[in-house]
C-alpha cells in the first residue's frame, strides 16, 4: 500500500484521470488531518488506576517468573485490562486468579506473559483450570511462580476485596 506522501507525489505528476490533481491533493490532506485526529484520540484516553494497578500487580507475577523481564508500557497492559473488563465482562478479580494460575502451571507461565495473551487464550486456560482443580478457582499447589506468588494474590485480593 502507498503511503500518503506516495500518492501526493504521483498524483502531483500523474495526469488525472477521473479526479483533478487539486482536488485529489485536496483530499489527501483531509485524509492526513483526520488520520492525525484518530491518533490523537486513541492517545489521550485516559489509563484508569485501577487498570493500572491490576497491571503492575500482573507484572509482578511476571517478575516472579521470568525475572529478566523488562517493564511493559503499562498503559497498554491497563488498556488489555480495559477490554477484558468491558467487552469480556472479567472483574479485576477474575483476571488476576486466571493469570496467578497460569503462573502456577508449568506450561503456561512462560507462554502467559501479559494480559494481551491472556485474554486471547482465556477460554483455554479456563477449561484447562477447570480439567486440573474442578470446582477450585485457584491452585491448591503452586509451581513455577512459588509461595511470592499466592503471597501477591493475597495481597491484592485483600486491597481489593470482593469489590474487584
Amino acid at each position: 500500500m502507498l503511503s500518503l506522501e506516495a500518492l501526493r507525489q504521483a498524483a502531483q505528476t500523474a495526469p488525472a484521470v477521473l479526479v483533478p490533481s487539486d482536488t485529489l491533493l485536496d483530499l489527501l490532506d483531509l485524509a492526513a488531518k483526520v488520520e492525525k485526529k484518530t491518533k490523537a484520540v486513541k492517545a489521550t484516553r485516559e489509563v484508569d488506576p485501577e487498570d493500572e494497578r491490576c497491571a503492575r500487580w500482573l507484572f509482578g507475577v511476571v517478575k516472579q517468573t521470568v525475572a529478566a523481564a523488562r517493564e511493559p508500557s503499562f498503559s497498554a497492559w491497563a488498556n488489555d485490562i480495559r477490554l477484558m473488563r468491558e467487552r469480556d465482562a472479567r472483574t479485576h478479580r477474575e483476571i488476576c486468579e486466571l493469570f496467578q494460575w497460569a503462573h502456577s502451571d508449568s506450561f503456561w507461565c512462560t507462554n502467559i506473559l501479559c494480559p494481551k495473551t491472556l485474554r486471547d487464550k482465556w477460554t483455554r486456560l479456563a477449561a484447562r483450570r477447570e480439567q486440573t482443580t474442578p470446582g477450585l478457582r485457584t491452585v491448591p499447589s503452586l509451581g513455577k511462580a512459588g509461595a511470592a506468588t499466592a503471597q501477591n494474590a493475597a495481597r491484592w485480593l485483600e486491597e481489593h476485596g470482593d469489590a474487584a
